[in-house]
């Protein structure tokens, strides 16, 4: 993937594109038919085709490919994401853009993905998840919307700076093949390597010493907690805002003492931050 950036790193000059939100991309991949609902509506997707959507805050119902009902709540704040029906791999990849000089000051993270028994190298991710969250991920290219050889800005003190898209596994492929990129065949232990699959962080309060910081986590983690049931606006962006004053006060109690700060960055959360959450 070094070289494809070479290419790419003195065509720079960014502008930001935005889609709405709570937009989500009900989309199918694959080389067959699908039938699929949500709310009730009956999608009829053929090969590789694909509807937008815009879903209001609360709970929805998703009807897979394969039958299987499920329930999946959207947060306020969602920023969309792809409906994944049935169940197919997804690619990213970060790419880097920079003005003439400055290419070596971008570097995407990730890591190599494994399709096919081949071996891809480079800054990508992968996930197969039912539905694929923006909030989460963070990409700014949506499938089906390439990578634009330009970016302008109106910065002018702007170097450069590294920017995600996603693609379906066949999108994937065929950028390879553009870019002139082959994969090589993966190893066994290698090959063990699936879609990624996010940790899910227990709730355990770390064994903080300053009374303070542990009351404020122990609040964080009570939200964490009620937004996973919070299927209603209002009450979604309360528990928001709640969230940020605890946060606030973690951070100020956490300063006031060095005895808790090697224990900060251990408190974790399962649904704060999230733009929609399969219930089932």
């Amino acid at each position: 993937m070094k070289k494809i950036f070479v290419t790419i790193f003195t065509l720079l000059m960014f502008l930001g594109c935005s889609i709405q939100k709570g937009t989500f991309i009900l989309d199918n991949p694959t080389d067959t038919a699908i039938k699929t609902k949500v709310d009730g509506k009956e999608y009829n997707l053929g090969a590789g085709e694909y509807e937008k959507l815009v879903l209001k805050p609360g709970k929805h119902t998703l009807t897979d490919a394969y039958g299987k009902e499920l329930s999946f709540i959207v947060y306020a704040d969602s920023s969309g994401g792809v409906i994944n029906p049935s169940r197919s791999n997804y690619i990213y990849v970060s790419m880097a853009y920079a003005a003439e000089g400055a290419g070596d000051s971008f570097r995407p993270a990730g890591e190599d993905v494994i399709l096919d028994g081949l071996k891809y190298e480079g800054p990508f991710g992968m996930t197969d998840d039912l539905i694929i969250d923006k909030n989460l991920r963070n990409w700014k290219y949506d499938i089906h919307t390439p990578f634009p050889e330009k970016i302008y800005t109106s910065d002018r003190n702007s170097k450069g700076n590294i920017f995600t898209k996603i693609f379906t596994q066949k999108e994937f492929l065929d950028f390879m093949t553009e870019m002139g990129v082959q994969g090589i065949p993966a190893d066994e232990g290698e090959m063990k390597k699936t879609a990624e699959v996010p940790a899910v962080p227990e709730y355990k309060v770390p064994p903080f010493k300053n009374p303070d910081v542990k009351k404020y986590a122990e609040e964080m983690v009570a939200l964490d907690k009620a937004y996973a049931t919070a299927e209603k606006a209002g009450e979604q962006k309360k528990i928001m805002s709640e969230y940020k004053k605890a946060w606030k006060n973690y951070v100020q109690a956490s300063m006031k003492d060095n005895s808790d700060l090697e224990l900060l960055n251990e408190l974790k959360f399962n649904n704060l931050g999230r733009g929609v959450l399969v219930t089932e």
